[in-house]
């Protein structure tokens, strides 16, 4: 059982110093799913999942739903599995 908590914060905090230019422009990039370039910050906004699983108390996940083009992770989070596709 889970329940969407809603997007949360960047998964990067933003800069203190970055310009209203700057912020518009990570926007429009992140609206049009631009691809990051190998060791761009990544402002995109994480997603929380309260998850309540078995009787064992609730957890909450952070989800980064932007980069669906690119391979998942090798290995689930503690306590977690990958379940296979198909």
């Amino acid at each position: 059982m889970f329940t969407r908590l809603g997007s949360m914060d960047p998964r990067t905090p933003l800069p203190a110093d970055m310009t209203q230019a700057e912020v518009v422009e990570m926007i429009q990039d992140s609206l049009q799913a631009k691809p990051l370039v190998p060791g761009e910050p990544d402002y995109h906004v994480l997603d929380g999942y309260e998850i309540e699983c078995g009787g064992t108390g609730k957890t909450v996940l952070y989800l980064d739903a932007y980069h669906c083009s690119t391979p998942g992770p090798g290995q689930a989070p503690a306590g977690f599995r990958i379940a296979p596709q198909g």
